[in-house]
């Protein structure tokens, strides 16, 4: 199918147009999102949702090339997912031992303070 029949699919929406688009341009999208996250398991889901965000965008738009379409919203998500894992690992489950180092940082209570000096005199 040419990527204007496919498109047309797009917009009489047909559930083939997502099979079409598998058929035609799915290696594609693999191979883009594999080498941007080497990983099959996300690449896939990133192919799945640039199915997804292709059937909800056509229409209203109508790419005159459904090939650089597809490229441009599968490179755009796998960067997505680069970005969402690489916060994950800045602070991702560190909060909890953050805090619990900070609560030596808290101010004493005036109770505690008096303790703290009378130690100290001693």
């Amino acid at each position: 199918m040419t990527d204007f029949e496919i498109i047309q699919l797009y917009f009489d929406r047909s559930e083939r147009a997502i099979e079409e688009t598998d058929r035609a341009y799915g290696d594609y999208c693999r191979y883009i999102s594999w080498e941007i996250l080497r990983d099959k398991e996300d690449g896939e889901e990133i192919v799945n949702d640039t199915y997804l965000k292709t059937w909800n965008s056509i229409p209203p738009h109508n790419p005159p090339s459904l090939k650089h379409y597809l490229g441009k919203i599968v490179r755009g998500l796998s960067i997505n997912r680069i970005e969402y894992k690489n916060a994950q690992k800045r602070g991702g489950g560190q909060f909890e031992a953050v805090y619990e180092e900070l609560q030596g940082c808290i101010p004493f209570s005036d109770a505690q303070y008096e303790d703290s000096v009378r130690i100290r005199e001693v």
